[in-house]
């Protein structure tokens, strides 16, 4: 609209507007009310003799919307005061019977009231009261004169003697009114009418002319007039007489609180203004009405609750929490009066704040989670009592009410602290809950994805420095904020808690602990891999240098910022350009140091040199102008104020017995307990950046001073305690201590071992299984090479046997019955391996190359076991001998009828049929046994070393 106006000639466009006005259809209408402030400013004379008239015209039969907007509009034309009259449209938009457009006319009548002047108030305003006050009118109108009278009384050219004299005959009427609504109305409107009439007349007309009213109508039978007069009881209170107050108002105030019903809203009411009441009347209140207002203030904040022989019970019926919440908002008022003037009951008032504080609504625990810092204020000494429902509110799980808490916990902890219940140089049972409660806290705060509300609760943690000692503080909450800082889903969150770790470096007194903090700090921002994290180090320096001095700064983090002059991404050298003049500054500032100079010097050199892209260009030269003109004339300030922080550090960082102790035990330096996933905390030297990978990233640098890493470092049993009870799971530690390895024997008698293995290993596993074990056993055995001989026992049908590198049946005792039956079943043929030994190969004489094939048997009727040197067996009817691996050099010739197993140290050997079948053995120190059957028909192989199994083939 505004674009068509301009483009219309000065002399066309006050000739078309009135007939698009009348001709137009309802949006253009709107758009020329719309565009009357500039129609105004352009030709107000025009615009108020052809564009006004026309608009007035319309109104009567105007839609709704058109109406609303004019009324907008002739609002602000009549707040600039100008030439025309437009009250009259006002006043007739008041009387319309659209109860929408009579609500936004009289919005406008009463926002112009104190705008006009005394003439127009007593000829148009008054009357228009006179009219509207009477009882003929409508009930909304009768509200409207309710309101209107409200509005002029306070008006700055009425006398107090025109307010009497045209003022006080309708408030008397209208308080008189027959309806509920006109009288509700008009004792809201009594404070202004005091205010108005007091000026000129003083306090006791108040009395004689105004109180009697606000008196009738506080005892009004309706719900909705006593209401109305709660609330204008504490506007009122300074317009009333002392001795008013004592003897009128306080037994009012009694008997509306004692004709409250369930029913009606008056308690919420009552215990909404309940805290302003009592600043009012406590001066004029005996002992005995002090406890009373106590007593009754207990029982609104227990208003929904039933006492049952069952036990507490709630209704959380809407009005009952509205009243608890009033209550629990009041609490800071209440706790005034009863600390200044009946401190005796001050239990009543611990069992209030308990009650409300852990009440089952969160809409109620919200409104004393926003208001306990004012009552530790109060309490001051006596604080105290507030730390367990203080803790209480910190582990709920309703955002609304940390919400609340949150912004206010700085204050709320510096007040325990200033009273001594917290402590910088103690560690207590009430540093241990509280810091318990504030870990909870930040572990529900950061699953949350209200990342304002955990940038805020980062920022309060910046006090515990004064409540808490450096050491707790150092080994429970810096490696949970160094993970919000390494890890925080937002640049807001992560900053903060940079800013708050820095806090924490500035106020340790432990040598170990900062250097420990500030390796971590470097390492994984400055040399970070990622390039948004490296950014992020340029922002850590923005804030160290508000917070450390200048020979701080230029000490620990001057250096391994220099380093992002070469970053390979270019929003990292952007970034880095940005503390150019902060850093020649430095460089100005005492203690003067040539080196720092020329290695900013080198810095920017190269990013003039090197710099290809645009954008860093253009920005480098920007700062490069600001660079040059920054010079120590111009920042005397800044000056001073690093030296005032080199002189706090120089007290702070005096050698003290206990810092000097720590500094010799800096080896046994507490770090915190964290793990990769608490921010991957690592060591490294600050100030040198070693290499570049071929990507560009930096290396990270390793401090030899520091004995361990964090994540390497147990748990002690009270600490885990206090994570167990603030219900806090830490990341999973990354430890390097070694596990033990369980080295599985395959000959194990144990039956679920060996069915694991039997089912779930491959040939290849089984294999190079026995080969390690062939491994160990040969070293073992030439170290015991003093041992003689070897055990061998016979076991006929009960020696549990392995099964290796294919499918071996066991014959158990317990088992007889399956070993008569399958005496002869064949055993499962298995692919080749064609596998070595880990020793030479051995050739047979005739040339043949040895067995490469693993071959399962199927025992008969006897096992022959030994121990750690082989054993030979002839068999009665022999068919094959073989040489089984031994660890020894010597060969051993063995004849079997049906099968010899070989299994590592152990030799399992078979006879044919054990009990007719007669064995002699023959062994002698250092040589290998032979055990001898009936039948000497053999075969002779040589075997390699491998463990091996032989079957006889079927005739």
């Amino acid at each position: 609209m505004e674009n068509q106006i301009d483009e219309i000639s000065p002399e066309d466009k006050y000739t078309h507007l009135p007939d698009l006005f009348l001709k137009g259809d309802d949006i253009q209408k709107l758009s020329i009310i719309q565009a009357l402030p500039q129609l105004v400013r352009i030709d107000q004379h025009a615009t108020f003799s052809r564009i006004v008239p026309k608009i007035q015209q319309e109104l009567p039969k105007a839609s709704s919307e058109f109406q609303v907007t004019t009324s907008q509009i002739f609002r602000v034309l009549i707040e600039k005061e100008l030439p025309v009259n437009l009250l009259g449209a006002v006043i007739q938009g008041v009387d319309s019977r659209d109860p929408v457009v009579s609500a936004a006319w009289m919005d406008t009548l009463l926002s112009v009231i104190p705008t006009l002047s005394e003439s127009v108030i007593k000829n148009e305003i008054i009357p228009l009261i006179s009219i509207k006050s009477q009882l003929t009118q409508p009930v909304i109108q009768r509200v409207a004169g309710c309101r209107i009278i409200g509005k002029i009384a306070i008006h700055k050219a009425l006398k107090a003697s025109d307010i009497k004299k045209d003022i006080l005959p309708y408030v008397h009427s209208l308080s008189q009114d027959c309806s509920v609504e006109v009288r509700a109305v008009m004792c809201m409107q009594l404070p202004a009418v005091a205010e108005g009439i007091i000026v000129g007349m003083g306090i006791g007309i108040v009395k004689t002319q105004l109180l009697p009213c606000f008196v009738e109508l506080a005892s009004d039978n309706t719900p909705l007039v006593r209401e109305a007069a709660v609330l204008t009881l504490v506007n009122l209170f300074p317009y009333i007489e002392k001795d008013l107050i004592e003897n009128t108002i306080i037994p009012l105030i009694k008997k509306l609180c004692e004709k409250c019903i369930p029913e009606d809203n008056i308690a919420s009411i009552i215990a909404s203004q309940y805290g302003a009441i009592l600043d009012h009347i406590t001066p004029y209140l005996s002992n005995d009405d002090k406890a009373w207002f106590l007593s009754y203030y207990r029982i609104l904040a227990r208003t929904g609750f039933e006492t049952r022989p069952g036990g507490m019970q709630t209704v959380d019926a809407s009005k009952d929490v509205v009243c608890r919440e009033n209550c629990a908002s009041n609490l800071p008022e209440v706790a005034k009066f009863v600390n200044t003037s009946i401190p005796q009951q001050m239990d009543v008032l611990y069992s209030i704040f308990r009650d409300l504080a852990g009440d089952p609504c969160y809409i109620v625990r919200r409104a004393v989670a926003g208001c306990i810092h004012n009552i530790a204020v109060i309490l001051g000494p006596q604080n105290r009592m507030l730390k367990t429902d203080f803790v209480r509110l910190l582990r709920d799980d309703a955002e609304d009410v940390l919400q609340m808490l949150v912004p206010n916990l700085k204050a709320t902890l510096t007040l325990l602290a200033q009273f001594g219940f917290l402590s910088k140089d103690r560690t207590d049972q009430t540093t241990m809950e509280i810091s318990r409660a504030v870990l909870k806290c930040q572990i529900e705060l950061a699953k949350g994805y209200n990342w304002r509300l955990l940038a805020t609760f980062l920022e309060q943690l910046e006090c515990l420095p004064i409540c808490m000692p450096c050491d707790f503080i150092h080994q429970h909450f810096t490696p949970i904020i160094l993970g919000n800082a390494a890890n925080g889903r937002v640049k807001p969150v992560r900053y903060q808690a940079i800013k708050t770790l820095l806090i924490f470096l500035r106020y340790n007194k432990k040598d170990n602990q900062q250097k420990w903090l500030r390796e971590s700090l470097i390492n994984q921002f400055c040399y970070s891999d990622s390039c948004y994290t490296r950014q992020i180090y340029v922002k850590l320096c923005h804030f160290a240098l508000d917070i450390f001095s200048s020979r701080y700064f230029k000490e620990f983090f001057f250096q391994p910022l220099l380093c992002l002059a070469e970053d390979p991404v270019s929003n990292v050298r952007y970034s880095f350009i940005g503390i150019l003049p902060n850093l020649k500054l430095l460089t100005l500032l005492p203690p003067m140091d040539t080196k720092y100079k020329v290695i900013l010097q080198d810095a920017i050199t190269k990013l003039e040199t090197k710099e290809k892209e645009k954008y860093v260009v253009q920005h480098l030269r920007n700062t490069l102008r600001d660079v040059q003109l920054v010079s120590l004339i111009g920042n005397k300030e800044f000056q001073q104020r690093d030296m005032a922080k080199q002189e706090q550090e120089a007290a702070f960082n005096n050698p003290t017995p206990e810092k000097q102790i720590a500094t010799i035990t800096a080896h046994q330096t507490m770090k915190p307990k964290i793990g990769s996933g608490g921010g991957g905390i690592t060591s490294g030297r600050p100030g040198r950046r070693t290499s570049v990978t071929r990507l560009g990233t930096p290396s990270k640098t390793t401090s030899s001073s520091l004995s361990s890493t964090p994540s390497s470092i147990d748990i002690n049993f009270l600490t885990h305690h206090f994570y167990t009870d603030a219900d806090v799971n830490l990341p999973a530690t990354d430890t390097t201590t070694k596990m033990p390895r369980r080295t599985t024997n395959i000959n194990d008698d144990d039956d679920n071992m060996r069915r694991l293995i039997e089912t779930n290993m491959t040939d290849d596993v089984k294999v190079n299984l026995r080969r390690r074990t062939l491994n160990k056993n040969s070293t073992y055995q030439h170290q015991q090479h003093d041992r003689n001989s070897v055990e061998i026992s016979f076991r006929n049908k009960s020696v549990k046997m392995k099964r290796h590198s294919s499918v071996l049946f066991a014959c158990t005792a317990t088992d007889k019955t399956r070993a008569n039956n399958n005496n002869r079943r064949d055993t499962e043929r298995r692919r080749s391996l064609n596998i070595n030994s880990h020793h030479q190969l051995q050739q047979h004489p005739n040339g043949r190359e040895s067995s490469r094939i693993p071959i399962c048997i199927k025992k008969r009727d006897s096992l022959v076991v030994g121990g750690n040197s082989a054993v030979a067996i002839n068999c009665v009817d022999p068919v094959i001998t073989t040489v089984l691996p031994t660890d020894r050099d010597s060969e051993r010739n063995i004849d079997e009828k049906e099968c010899v197993a070989a299994i590592s140290s152990i030799n399992i050997n078979s006879c044919n049929n054990s009990a007719s079948s007669s064995c002699s053995s023959n062994s002698s120190s250092g040589e290998p046994t032979v055990y001898q059957c009936s039948n000497n028909n053999t075969t002779t192989r040589t075997m390699s070393n491998l463990p091996i199994a032989v079957r006889k083939p079927n005739k």
